[in-house]
């Protein structure tokens, strides 16, 4: 294990000379005889949590006791496969249900939007494992059946989010079914262990809870591989698909623990099977392409057979309508195919976009709910045969070669509106809401067809490799590259440019091999001082920068501007593997082998060598934020340098699968995989210190990472406010996506306060408005508001209460009275009520006489001061010159006479 160096230690010594570069190389082998040897079979997260426990002890107590509260929770899961089962109808046909994980989601029809969760975590009573398959109650349609490869079954009222029963069947469930005229009963197929190919089939009593529990099962058979099963909708006959056979039993002739079934027919791989309505005729689906009909009764030895064959590719997916006159196919082609079963005429929906998986009715029989393998689902007019509504998942490629893995182009988080950016469908990319869990958007970066003929090679689709953003959102750019090894190799460099009108990227310029090799990373200049600058690195043992410029030659029409290749960049003809600007765009560090190069951008000039201290090709280099650190990560080796000393900070040992930087601080995360485990251990760093700040163990291999800058607005963070360790401010969450397509956001716990009481304050209730669903909240502008409306009532109450108490004022100005001015005064201009509203108020609290027996007058030659008695008559009285009259000093004047009284007396007069 390599020591951790910090700060002024041995090994900061500054690199850009072969002698001081031997000199890193030794202090570092120094270092490591001094270090104890280690297991062979020692794990990285045990390395970690040595190295942590070794930090910790050299803090003061209080420091660790903080540090080791700091943990990293899974506060919101996100995305799934929402079509990898059937999709399920409520009974007003307004609402579906979707098998997403350990999770049931509930989408709204008419809008496409997620409106409820159920079996949210174990901690709320539900499952801990893959839902497989959701019924309605037979007997209570606001009643939903679940069941799981926990093994168990749940009963709950999805409106109100209650579980009402569990049932334990101890072991793994892959498919329940119900038949709609027999409640009392679900078929279910479960594995004999798991891991097992062989599955048993059962059927289960679920009428009275007066049953024994080792008396509610009923063993039907034991079957190799089950592929799809099928019970007709008066609970007579049940048929299974196996490996390469169909069965079919008559339900009411099973007896306990025999295996007796009405048919038994050879198939060469089925894949689904579907009973018609009346319970005459199943269909089967295989391979090869050919649906085959068996019509038949108890009575017949053997089916009567029908064969339609359309689909070249495997049917995946059949349903018959209530009259049993038509029926619906679909399969890999992603054509719908409508049949008319007497006459065998067809109709097509073509170009649904992916395979379809499964096909359901509505109750109301308004909608075919299509279920594609592209993890969308499709609500589609029987009338019209429209398109009408969709909801996108998280978008999979299965032909893409990282289906299953990684994403080639990683998480990037797109600046404007902080969408997740990944690899999406066919040759494109994605943008994903992770706060709203809704897709927004997809480019199609390269156009492809999935429209081949059967027999044919396959032909090898074009991936994106890269995206990157600007830091200002306005310009995008992505490589594509499509590579079979027989022909030439196609390589584009793209780069969109945002349209505010339209809302999306559009293509601004393409660049045709840009380099002769596959580029190895593509990433933009934060500053824009000299205009927008991109940097892609490839095996061509090249860089090159890109800038936009309108000098294009007499091709291009006057004003046009594109992007071109402004200089090219090598060093000892070693190919770069990644590149990374620094905050102000001031710095480029490109990587070669174990070398990291230190360049000008805008003169294209080398100005520092660093070189590693372990001689392994670096991976990937990252500035953490705005700070001066530069995150390396090698073969074996995490590596942190000092830009200011162009020293080594600190390093670990360990393998690192993913990393991620914060653009907001100077914190960064990496990931480590456990591949005994099938699982990843993420720790969190402060560039500044070697101490971990948090650890988290994933419950499944993480295949991408980045840090989401927080919403105020998102739910999850109604609890608690993330913030950095040791400070208050405001921090981006941790993001991190599994194989199944789901993201989960960790949020990082401040230390708590250790306190005998504890109390918990109910979440305010935000009042919902309808241009604030339309157009979004302004909570900002809705607090100033807030804000100058209480200080206008606040200064309205002050002028109020000095109105009110004007009679108790004493001769002389009171200093509470000129304070309660001064303050009215003092408050902004644009919180003071108008100048009418206050100005009598205002100015009567300064001159209303107020007379006593006589006026106080100073007298100038001896100090002294006498009281004079004062006359009030009609007329206005004459002042000397002399004499200093305060008239804020004077007692109360008897009432003038008002206008009115006064043209009162002279009408009087006349008269």
């Amino acid at each position: 294990m390599v020591s951790t160096e910090q700060k002024g230690g041995p090994a900061s010594t500054k690199a850009g000379t072969p002698k001081k570069t031997a000199k890193i190389n030794n202090v570092a082998n120094r270092h490591k005889q001094k270090q104890p040897k280690q297991q062979p079979t020692q794990q990285p997260e045990q390395q970690l949590e040595q190295q942590l426990e070794q930090q910790l002890e050299q803090q003061p107590k209080q420091q660790q006791k903080e540090q080791k509260r700091q943990l990293l929770t899974v506060s919101k899961t996100i995305g799934g496969r929402i079509t990898r089962y059937p999709i399920v109808f409520t009974k007003d046909a307004k609402y579906v249900f979707a098998c997403v994980g350990p999770c049931i989601k509930i989408y709204s029809v008419s809008t496409g939007a997620a409106v409820k969760v159920i079996s949210k975590s174990p901690a709320t009573k539900g499952h801990t494992a893959t839902v497989t398959r959701v019924h309605l109650n037979p007997r209570n349609p606001l009643q939903l059946y679940s069941a799981s490869m926990d093994g168990t079954i749940k009963l709950w009222d999805y409106n109100d989010d209650v579980l009402l029963k569990t049932i334990h069947v101890d072991k793994p469930i892959d498919d329940m079914l119900i038949a709609p005229d027999d409640a009392d009963y679900v078929y279910i197929s479960a594995r004999i262990s798991e891991g097992s190919l062989d599955s048993e089939i059962y059927r289960y009593y679920i009428g009275s809870d007066e049953m024994p529990h080792d008396k509610r099962g009923q063993r039907i058979a034991t079957i190799h591989k089950i592929k799809a099963m099928d019970v007709s909708a008066d609970g007579r006959f049940l048929a299974v698909a196996g490996l390469k056979e169909v069965r079919v039993w008559q339900l009411e002739s099973i007896k306990e623990n025999r295996e007796e079934c009405l048919y038994r027919l050879p198939f060469p791989e089925p894949v689904v099977v579907r009973f018609n309505s009346d319970g005459t005729c199943f269909a089967v689906g295989d391979r090869s392409g050919r649906i085959t009909l068996h019509y038949f009764t108890p009575e017949m030895k053997k089916p009567r057979i029908t064969v339609h064959h359309w689909h070249s590719y495997r049917v995946s997916a059949l349903q018959f309508m209530t009259d049993g006159l038509y029926m619906v196919s679909g399969g890999t082609e992603g054509t719908l195919v409508f049949w008319q079963l007497e006459t065998g005429h067809r109709q097509y929906m073509p170009r649904l976009g992916a395979e379809i998986k499964s096909i359901t009715i509505s109750p109301d029989y308004k909608y075919y709910c299509i279920g594609l393998a592209d993890n969308s689902i499709r609500f589609i007019n029987l009338v019209s045969q429209n398109i009408e509504q969709v909801i996108q998942g998280v978008q999979i490629d299965p032909l893409a070669s990282f289906a299953h893995k990684a994403p080639r182009t990683g998480l990037v988080i797109e600046p404007r509106n902080h969408h997740v950016v990944m690899n999406g469908d066919l040759a494109g990319i994605q943008f994903y809401n992770c706060y709203s869990d809704a897709h927004m958007a997809a480019v199609e970066v390269v156009p492809n067809t999935q429209v081949k003929r059967s027999g044919e090679k396959v032909y090898k689709l074009a991936e994106v490799e890269h995206v990157a953003f600007h830091a200002s959102g306005e310009w995008m750019a992505t490589v594509d590259m499509r590579d079979d090894k027989s022909t030439t190799r196609e390589l584009h460099l793209k780069f969109w440019q945002w349209n505010p009108d339209a809302q999306a990227y559009n293509l601004h310029t393409r660049v045709d091999k840009p380099h002769s090799e596959p580029i190895t990373s593509l990433t933009f200049n934060p500053s824009t001082r000299n205009g927008p600058m991109a940097i892609t690195t490839s095996r061509d043992k090249t860089f090159k920068v890109w800038h936009l410029t309108s000098q294009l030659g007499k091709a291009y029409q006057e004003g046009e501007v594109a992007w071109t290749c402004r200089s090219v960049g090598m060093y000892r003809r070693s190919a770069p593997s990644s590149a990374a600007f620094s905050a102000d765009g001031s710095i480029l560090a490109v990587a070669f082998k174990s070398i990291i190069t230190l360049w000008d951008p805008y003169v294209n000039s080398i100005r520092r060598i660093l070189t590693q201290p372990f001689a392994e090709p670096v991976g990937s280099i990252q500035f953490a934020g705005d700070s001066p650190y530069l995150v390396i990560v090698s073969e074996k080796h995490l590596t942190v340098w000092n830009m200011l000393t162009c020293t080594v900070w600190w390093s670990y040992k360990l393998s690192v699968t993913h990393i991620a930087t914060d653009k907001h601080s100077s914190r960064f995360a990496i990931s480590c995989d456990i591949v005994q485990k099938q699982k990843s251990l993420i720790v969190t760093f402060d560039a500044k210190s070697a101490v971990p700040l948090a650890m988290h163990i994933t419950d499944a291999v993480c295949n991408g990472l980045a840090y989401l800058p927080a919403s105020e607005s998102s739910s999850h963070h109604a609890g608690a406010t993330s913030t950095t360790l040791g400070s208050n401010k405001p921090q981006s969450d941790l993001l991190y996506l599994t194989k199944g397509t789901n993201f989960r956001l960790l949020a990082s716990k401040p230390p708590v306060k250790e306190s005998t009481h504890q109390q918990t304050q109910l979440p305010a209730v935000t009042d919902k408005r309808l241009l604030d669903n339309m157009f979004g909240k302004r909570d900002q502008l809705r607090a100033e508001k807030e804000q100058e409306d209480l200080e206008r009532t606040q200064t309205a109450a002050k002028l109020r209460q000095q109105a009110l108490h004007r009679e108790s004022i004493t001769l002389g100005p009171r200093p509470d009275e000129a304070d309660g001015v001064s303050s009215v005064l003092g408050a902004p201009s644009h919180v003071l009520p108008s100048v009418e509203a206050v100005f009598e108020t205002f100015m009567n609290s300064f001159m209303e006489l107020r007379v006593d027996s006589g006026v106080a007058v100073a007298d100038d030659d001896r100090g002294t001061t006498t009281t004079a008695a004062m006359e009030i008559d009609e007329e206005t009285p004459k002042a000397e010159a002399n004499e200093d009259f305060d008239i804020l000093q004077t007692q109360s004047l008897p009432d003038i006479p008002s206008l009115s009284s006064y043209f009162a007396s002279i009408s009087k007069g006349t008269d």
